[in-house]
């Protein structure tokens, strides 16, 4: 008579209800950690790409904006400069303080700093040189740009200085990113 031995029975491979809850809650746990302390820090990490965005964007305007002459009246060839010598028969005043702003109605027609006295650009105005839009690179930038006699380059509007003295204009480009901060970058134009 033979003996039947029952086979052992295989140990079943796979995790228990307890082992399942503790894993969920662990992941939970791991999850809210992450949230909490690390993805803020993917947030803040744009500051630096956006304020060098800000820099190129105001040195660009600061670039463009300089590079014009002082006033209208200096842009004759072959003129003395505005308000140069009094007197002479040549002698043309600048642009009073309170008549700064574009003379012309295009920014590309704009020929000297304080064309540019109040100009306000949104992102669908924003273009480089060759006017292609700027939009794709600046999302949520805009541009404000300020001209004043500074004739003792104190960073502040002379308003009771003669014109004859003031031989400079500061230019103001204010940057304004998509948080809602600014950045000023300023420069002066001598009348030269």
């Amino acid at each position: 008579m033979s003996l039947v031995v029952p086979a052992a029975r295989k140990q079943q491979s796979g995790f228990t209800l307890v082992e399942l809850v503790v894993g969920i809650v662990t992941l939970g746990i791991a999850l809210a950690v992450l949230s909490a302390l690390i993805f803020p820090q993917a947030q803040r990490s744009t500051v630096p790409f956006q304020q060098m965005k800000a820099a190129q964007l105001g040195q660009s305007l600061m670039d463009e904006i300089l590079n014009k002459a002082f006033d209208e009246q200096s842009i004759r060839p072959g003129a003395l400069r505005c308000d140069e010598i009094e007197g002479e028969p040549e002698f043309v005043a600048c642009t009073s303080q309170m008549m700064l702003g574009p003379e012309e109605s295009d920014r590309s027609d704009f020929n000297d700093v304080d064309d540019f006295h109040e100009l306000e650009l949104t992102l669908s105005q924003l273009e480089d040189t060759l006017g292609r839009s700027l939009e794709p690179y600046f999302t949520g930038f805009s541009a404000a740009v300020r001209v004043f006699y500074d004739a003792d380059l104190s960073a502040t509007e002379n308003t009771s200085t003669s014109q004859n003295t003031a031989l400079f204009k500061r230019v103001e480009v204010t940057i304004t990113l998509p948080d809602g901060s600014e950045a000023v970058f300023a420069g002066y134009r001598g009348n030269y």
